[in-house]
């Protein structure tokens, strides 16, 4: 009996070795793997939202620009007209708009005065259409 109680009990601790090599293996995949994922999600996340935020900050700056475009077309028609006057110095702007049309081409409308040839103050109007990048194309009337 003692045999078979020798080969009994140094064949169990063969079993439980390999037994509790598997456990400890999965013990330590199960303890490693989420510090791992704690470890490396926040770097991706940072990188994601980092990446979210330029996009929405170069869209915001792109929309900035696009917004600024009719105002420099309105500037590049005062500096036209002022250039075509017999007496810049007496420009005097009384209005001037601009619209966008649906095709995104802008149209500027400027009413201004200004002292014409024979010293006499005269009130003139002008439109002019540009592109939607702010080259000028025509003047309307």
């Amino acid at each position: 009996m003692t045999t078979n109680f020798q080969t009994g009990s140094s064949s169990t601790p063969k079993k439980m070795n390999g037994c509790l090599k598997v456990f400890l293996i999965i013990a330590v995949l199960l303890f490693i793997v989420p510090i791992i994922y704690y470890i490396v999600t926040p770097r991706e996340k940072l990188a994601e939202i980092a990446k979210e935020t330029a996009i929405k900050d170069s869209i915001a700056r792109a929309q900035k620009e696009k917004d600024l475009i009719p105002y420099s077309c309105r500037l590049r028609l005062v500096e036209v007209v002022k250039s075509n006057m017999k007496d810049p110095e007496s420009y005097e702007e009384r209005n001037i708009e601009h619209y966008v049309n649906s095709d995104g081409t802008i149209i500027v409308n400027l009413t201004y005065a200004g002292t014409n040839s024979f010293g006499g103050k005269i009130q003139e109007k002008v439109s002019a259409k540009f592109d939607n990048k702010g080259n000028f194309i025509e003047i309307l009337k």
